[in-house]
């Protein structure tokens, strides 16, 4: 069932790939064992984690061709071994994201508000291309190299103290642009996929009846 929803979705051109304001950089990489959570180190190896950090590509505190940054909206982090947490609202971070026309890189991380300590991650390509002072939604691939400037302190809501980023772990790292859809296309989708769902049940229900 679920196929055939996506399946109507897509034919209905419901995915959402328009251009918007608000997108969300998705990434994951690991940490390595002198990052502390808490004030207590991460230990082992490295701690996997996975991060969604959401932006406003109107809203740039710093933009040059090739080069953005963009105060966070939210950010989440989950932390494998640990759980999920979110950045305290005091707390202020933002995307980095480069293109090509800076260093020969697509670059994506997170630094601090004022761009002095955070990490990024250094890839070959991205699909599709796209503009740091102007992005859309893409994932960057081909992972050259991780950067770690300094030690990003993310202070967590709910007395989690603070997520204190020293050093980075193996990865892999993998980083992605993606939309998130405005409050009324959510609204379309949900009205379009239940009636997706219903003509699916409709049609399941019609074979059934056929087939006794």
């Amino acid at each position: 069932m679920k196929l055939n929803i996506l399946l109507l979705t897509a034919s209905l051109g419901l995915a959402v790939s328009a251009p918007a304001a608000l997108y969300t950089l998705n990434y994951t990489g690991s940490f390595g064992p002198t990052t502390t959570l808490g004030g207590t180190p991460l230990g082992g190896t490295s701690t996997p984690f996975s991060l969604h950090a959401m932006f406003n590509s109107a809203d740039a505190v710093f933009s040059f061709p090739g080069i953005a940054i963009y105060p966070t909206t939210s950010f989440s982090i989950f932390l494998q071994g640990h759980g999920t947490y979110t950045a305290a609202p005091a707390t202020a971070l933002n995307v980095l994201l480069e293109d090509p026309r800076i260093l020969g890189y697509y670059v994506a991380g997170i630094t601090d508000s004022g761009d002095t300590t955070g990490f990024t991650s250094f890839y070959l390509g991205a699909v599709p291309a796209f503009s740091a002072d102007a992005p859309t939604a893409s994932v960057l691939v081909g992972l050259n190299h991780n950067n770690i400037d300094g030690h990003l302190t993310i202070a967590l809501d709910g007395g989690a103290g603070n997520l204190v980023v020293n050093d980075l772990g193996g990865g892999p790292f993998t980083a992605e642009i993606a939309v998130v859809p405005e409050p009324g296309q959510w609204a379309m989708m949900g009205v379009t996929l239940l009636g997706a769902g219903g003509f699916v049940v409709r049609q399941r229900r019609a074979k059934a009846a056929a087939a006794r």
